[in-house]
This record gives structure tokens, C-alpha cells and sequence, in this order.
């Protein structure tokens, strides 16, 4: 769904129901004020005719039957313009009803939107500080493994220490590994000596 700009919104509903309060509305007036809105909601800067604007909307995330509205409405206006039949003051004023029907459902869409993205980011902020937290713990939790092995005499649970700080070394990301690869080398050599604990893989470059 294309954003309109709030400001804009009001605006434009300001500008339509003071064109309801006048006794007599032109062609023009109708045509331009609508045609404005739907260029505004497509971001198009430039001339166009509403067939042109029929397919650019097309190209938005307007719900299907909404869009036929849509397209209803500028064909009427097309030939509110360009065509010789005549319309009725209250023939104009339905379309500026209609248009003005547009505007609130188009923007009550925008902000449903935004709503839903709104809790999507909070929700990915949410799941990415988590897994920053948890990142964080595992490279500490390696940090202390190390440190750890690095002061301790070869025992039992020195080689079990050392597997849990393989398995957890495996887990992390290739450019986390590397200040981390050569100190568990260091270790496996150190208890190479006498036995053959599980080598931790090299990063890949």
C-alpha cells in the first residue's frame, strides 16, 4: 500500500467538502481534485490520463474490489472530462463523495500498515537483541573455557572442558572463530602430548 502523506490527507479532505458546500461545481474542478489525489498516491509528478493512472494504481496494493471502485470512478471522470456528456451537479457531487470515501479508506489501509510493519520491526528488534544477548554469552562463555584451560594441569575434566569448548567454538560464525583458533590450538597440542582430542576445524577464509 502506497504511504499518503497525513498533511496532504487532510487537505485534500478540506478541499472536497468545501467543493460539497458550493451550489455549483465544474467539470474541472472535479477531474483536477481527484486525478491530484490518485498522483499523489502513486508518487507521479507528471501529466497523465486516467487510463494511465487506472494502471498505475493497479500496480499498488489496493484491495481488488476497492480497486474496481477506483477504476470506476477515473473512468467516469475520464469522461466527465474529455467526453460531451453532461453531468449533473449531483452526478459531481457523487464523485466527490466517492473520492472522499477514497481518501479515508486509503489512509485508514496506510495506517493499518504502518501498524502491522511497525510490529514486524519490533518484533525482528526484539528476536536480533536476543540473539545478539545469546551471542554474546557463547563468546564469553568460550572466553572462560580458554582462559580456564590455559591455567589448568591435563586432568579428566580438563578434557572435558575442552570438548565443550570445541563443540562450542563449532557453533559460532566463521569470523567469530578466528580469535579464538589459535588458543584452542595451543590446547590441543598442549594435550596432544598424550592423547587425540578432537581438533577444532580451521576457519574458512
Amino acid at each position: 500500500m502506497k504511504e499518503v502523506n497525513e498533511p496532504y490527507q487532510e487537505q485534500m479532505r478540506r478541499q472536497v467538502n468545501h467543493l460539497l458546500t458550493n451550489k455549483h461545481v465544474t467539470d474541472k474542478e472535479v477531474y483536477l481534485i481527484s486525478t491530484g489525489f490518485f498522483k499523489q498516491y502513486s508518487h507521479i509528478e507528471h501529466e497523465v490520463t486516467h487510463e494511465e493512472l487506472i494502471r498505475e494504481i493497479r500496480k499498488t496494493y489496493v484491495e481488488e474490489k476497492l480497486f474496481e471502485r477506483i477504476k470506476n470512478h477515473l473512468n467516469r471522470l475520464g469522461a466527465l472530462e474529455y467526453s460531451s456528456v453532461e453531468f449533473s451537479q449531483q452526478e459531481k457531487k457523487e464523485l466527490l463523495k466517492e473520492l472522499k470515501e477514497f481518501i479515508q479508506q486509503l489512509y485508514q489501509k496506510k495506517e493499518k500498515k504502518n501498524t502491522f510493519l511497525k510490529k514486524i520491526r519490533q518484533l525482528f528488534s526484539r528476536r536480533k537483541k536476543e540473539q545478539n544477548k545469546k551471542e554474546k554469552k557463547q563468546l564469553r562463555e568460550l572466553r572462560s573455557y580458554i582462559d580456564e584451560l590455559e591455567q589448568s594441569e591435563k586432568t579428566e575434566r580438563t578434557h572435558i572442558l575442552y570438548h565443550k569448548a570445541v563443540v562450542l567454538y563449532e557453533t559460532l560464525e566463521e569470523s567469530e572463530k578466528i580469535p579464538f583458533y589459535n588458543d584452542l590450538m595451543g590446547i590441543y597440542h598442549s594435550l596432544h602430548e598424550e592423547e587425540k582430542p578432537h581438533r577444532p576445524k580451521k576457519n574458512k577464509k
